[in-house]
């Protein structure tokens, strides 16, 4: 009687077992690997949370397809590199965007809201486009560039000379008033300054009227000097230094006006310069 090889040797060759856990484990891990990868690139590298809409609130003078152009050169020339887009809306440093935006447009605060989509909302507040300039008897509106934009009106001059004589009370959303005595007439086009120069007065300026220092007119430094010379409400001189941090200046003159002894006159000036300091005369 025939017998197969394997049982006339007295062994059972065992069949081969295709359930075998360890490759279906493999095979699991690998799937597993490629969902996680098929998530990470949804996530991180696809186009589902990019930033391609910018919704700009309290845009008066600016335009906002400036904002928006902005924006997106900013996101897109990021100072480090990172695996994900810099459009990407969950990596976003709101506070880092927001201060290269006031800087870049210029604009006096500007805040930045989180979103997890493709849409990015911010709200934008502008700095004052002009300021009243005035050397002698001339009064002029000029832009942030220093360019002569017009002479006063007859109504606007009188406004401003009732602000600079402490006739009528300075108030917090009144243009940017400068005074600098000049040898040119001023014209149509002619420069009063240049534009950083012009940029530190309207920034100094805007944060003094934030601070409470409600000021009648700002007397900028002379050539290689940073000494400016505030005519506070109550008609004080008072000098700060506008390359220094000016919001401890202005409170430091606040303080000093809250506790100012009865008997302690100002008769020429007060100087803040010296953090912590106030020098009376």
């Amino acid at each position: 009687m025939f017998k197969p090889a394997d049982q006339r040797q007295g062994r059972i060759r065992p069949l081969k077992n295709y359930s075998d856990p360890n490759r279906r484990g493999r095979i699991f891990d690998f799937l597993a690997l490629i969902a996680v990868v098929g998530w990470l690139y949804i996530f991180f590298i696809s186009d589902l949370f990019l930033i391609n809409t910018i919704q700009v609130v309290g845009a008066g003078k600016i335009d906002t397809a400036d904002v928006s152009r902005e924006v997106l050169s900013v996101l897109d020339h990021r100072a480090s590199w990172r695996p994900w887009p810099g459009r990407h809306a969950w990596f976003i440093d709101r506070e880092a965007l927001a201060q290269q935006l006031q800087t870049a447009l210029f604009l006096e605060e500007a805040l930045v809201d989180k979103s997890y989509t493709h849409i990015l909302r911010l709200s934008i507040k502008e700095r004052s486009q002009k300021l009243i300039f005035y050397s002698h008897q001339q009064y002029v509106w000029a832009d942030t560039h220093g360019a002569v934009m017009d002479d006063l009106t007859p109504s606007e001059r009188k406004d401003a000379q009732a602000r600079i004589l402490g006739s009528r009370p300075a108030l917090v959303d009144d243009p940017p008033l400068v005074h600098h005595d000049l040898d040119e007439r001023m014209i149509h086009g002619y420069r009063v300054a240049d534009d950083l120069q012009v940029k530190q007065w309207v920034e100094s300026t805007s944060q003094a009227m934030k601070a409470g220092f409600l000021y009648r007119e700002l007397n900028p430094p002379g050539a290689s000097s940073t000494k400016a010379i505030f005519i506070t409400a109550q008609g004080d001189k008072v000098f700060v230094d506008l390359a220094a941090p000016l919001e401890p200046q202005f409170k430091g003159y606040l303080t000093f006006k809250k506790y100012q002894p009865k008997d302690l006159k100002v008769t020429e000036y007060v100087d803040v310069r010296i953090p912590g300091k106030v020098f009376v005369k």
